[in-house]
């Protein structure tokens, strides 16, 4: 009823002067998804996303500019931007990517993680070679090609699906890419003696919900061959679980680092 929404959103307003946008959403699913994707969200005022940026630094370090960050109601976001922002920076600087490289960013929502990645390849001397953002959610797919143009990040392409069906059409895509590749190097060797770029690094960071990772993504990673992997959990039990099952295929954990999403809780 369309007069006591508006007088819910008056009371949202007064108590909390930080909103900046109310919407409402049906969801008639049996079951635990906040959002049925089939069915529209309907803005009863303000804003229809919200817009936040996030630096590779803090400010009065950072000579860079932010990047510029939409998230729609329907997008994933975590409730504390503030330690979020944090954790990125720790993925940033653990796979630390340079010109060239390859980068694979899965479950990226909005692509927060993969953009940073990208503005710290520039900072580091170029632009990376291929960024592929993968996700299941229309809308953040949807926020993460807008967050892309708005930050003129052209290398950066978002597929829809889910990681487990789409990480082995992206292998089939890096192998061709891979053998043209090593082609076009045969043919600059016999030009020059010695090859001035730097070869191709293959990262890949993971940021999956608390279920973690199905058990053919981690199969499907590990038949990439990347160079690193860095994995940002929010399930202590289900992180163990998957660190596990790629210890098993081959990749061994170097570091861990804690951040308190929750503080007080």
């Amino acid at each position: 009823k369309q007069d006591q929404l508006m007088t819910l959103v008056g009371l949202l307003r007064s108590k909390h002067p930080e909103l900046s946008g109310v919407a409402v959403h049906e969801n008639h699913l049996s079951g635990n998804a906040i959002f049925d994707f089939s069915k529209p969200s309907t803005l009863l005022w303000g804003e229809p996303a919200l817009y936040h940026n996030l630096r590779l630094k803090d400010e009065a370090e950072d000579k860079a500019d932010p990047l510029n960050i939409q998230v729609s109601a329907t997008s994933f976001t975590q409730v504390n931007p503030v330690v979020a922002e944090r954790a990125y920076r720790k993925v940033v600087e653990l796979l630390n990517p340079h010109p060239n490289d390859l980068v694979i960013d899965l479950y990226c929502g909005v692509g927060s993680i993969g953009l940073l990645l990208a503005l710290q390849a520039r900072l580091n001397g170029g632009s990376l070679k291929k960024l592929w953002g993968l996700e299941e959610t229309q809308s953040s797919i949807n926020d993460a090609l807008t967050n892309a143009t708005n930050n003129h990040i052209h290398e950066a392409e978002f597929i829809l699906g889910r990681a487990e069906d789409q990480l082995d059409l992206l292998k089939a895509q890096l192998d061709q890419a891979m053998t043209q590749e090593k082609l076009q190097e045969k043919l600059q060797e016999k030009l020059q003696e010695k090859m001035t770029n730097q070869d191709s690094q293959l990262l890949i960071a993971l940021n999956p919900s608390r279920r973690g990772c199905h058990p053919n993504v981690l199969e499907a990673i590990t038949r990439l061959k990347p160079n690193k992997i860095v994995y940002m959990s929010c399930h202590a039990r289900t992180l163990s679980r998957d660190l596990s099952l790629l210890a098993s295929l081959g990749y061994q954990t170097q570091e861990t680092t804690l951040f308190d999403m929750f503080p007080g809780s």
